[in-house]
């Protein structure tokens, strides 16, 4: 006998959700699908399930909070007023803020990203503060909410208000969007007008009390993102995800140096990873130290790079980051020594993986 299901709830199963719940004011089937994902975490492996916590907004909503967005904000406060104990709706809404956070910053240098970018990209970053903080004044679950804050924190800094609310209890009752006329236009995109409230908690969640003392003593590189990793890692008890992402803003473009990243895996926040774990993290500067712009006469830079890569390969690493080694490998012995029977093996080695973009794809049929 086939037993019948609900689509969605084989769609769950698949780990594919329906991406027009929200728009169909389908909160109570929002509230048992972000229910669900989180007890799951007794059942899975702790990188498998912190994957799907973290980007489990992202795929219930995916484009529809970019494409959408005015309309997005308004049913995301709709859902949140009819579910007034929930954490799940703030969490819905700190990923929408980051997402326009993000979408404003965009992901050119600092000196292309112009005043009106800057001002919307930092006015959103206020509602997604904001948010994660309601959200953690409501329950210690949503912890989840400081890995959103490590990567604002990173790429805008901390609202200036942070400390004062946190460390000197410095309630803020007034603050208000600041949008120019010139930014006004862009901003409506996502629903940020100057009468939009921003509702700071009026207490310190008992869950970073703790931490006041802690975050005036820190002194670590990207001290205010270090500071919402080393919440994280404490409250998940794991934080391989933030922890990656914390050594992506580590690297040389962001002012600081590979030394940061070894220092930091080689730290007492990375005890408990193990060595699978850390090399994950210090994929993170091999990958960046590659130049991919050397040519075939630079023998002995490449002689360099194709060592290192080697030595990388003999140590334990997930497949998806062992097959992106075995397809840079590829390219530079084709560069070294185009009849390598090397740069065979190691695009048949990457052949399995989705790793390749189409400039990949060509050289490797063209070979």
């Amino acid at each position: 006998m086939i037993k019948a299901e609900y689509a969605h709830e084989t769609l769950r199963k698949d780990q594919h959700y329906p991406e027009n719940l929200l728009q169909q004011q389908q909160f109570a089937q929002l509230e048992q699908i972000f229910q669900q994902v989180f007890q799951q975490r007794q059942h899975l492996k702790a990188r498998d399930w912190e994957r799907q916590w973290i980007d489990l907004p992202k795929k219930l909503f995916k484009n529809s909070f970019i494409h959408d967005g005015a309309n997005a904000l308004k049913l995301l406060q709709t859902w949140k007023a009819r579910s007034p104990e929930s954490i799940y709706p703030y969490l819905a809404l700190v990923h929408y803020w980051e997402s326009w956070s993000n979408e404003y910053r965009g992901s050119n240098w600092a000196a292309s990203v112009t005043d009106e970018m800057w001002l919307c990209a930092r006015e959103a970053q206020k509602q997604l503060f904001a948010n994660a903080l309601q959200a953690l004044a409501r329950s210690e679950d949503a912890w989840v909410v400081a890995a959103h804050l490590l990567i604002s924190s990173a790429r805008l800094e901390e609202p200036e208000w942070l400390n004062k609310w946190l460390i000197k209890e410095h309630f803020i009752s007034h603050l208000k969007h600041q949008i120019t006329p010139e930014a006004q236009k862009m901003a409506d995109r996502c629903g940020l007008h100057e009468q939009l409230p921003v509702e700071i908690p009026t207490h310190i969640p008992d869950c970073l009390k703790p931490y006041r003392q802690f975050k005036k003593d820190l002194d670590q590189p990207q001290n205010e993102a270090a500071f919402w990793l080393k919440f994280y890692l404490d409250h998940s008890r794991y934080g391989l995800i933030p922890a990656i992402d914390y050594c992506y803003y580590l690297l040389p473009r962001w002012g600081y140096s590979y030394d940061d990243i070894f220092h930091f895996i080689q730290s007492d926040w990375c005890q408990h990873f193990s060595e699978l774990e850390k090399n994950e993290l210090y994929f993170v500067a091999w990958e960046d130290d590659i130049n991919d712009n050397l040519d075939a006469e630079q023998k002995s830079e490449l002689k360099r790079i194709i060592s290192k890569a080697e030595a990388l390969l003999k140590r334990p690493l997930e497949e998806s980051d062992r097959a992106r080694v075995h397809l840079r490998l590829a390219h530079f012995y084709r560069l070294y020594d185009e009849k390598s029977p090397n740069v065979i093996q190691h695009y048949t080695a990457a052949a399995p993986y989705n790793i390749f973009d189409c400039y990949e794809i060509e050289n490797a049929i063209t070979y």
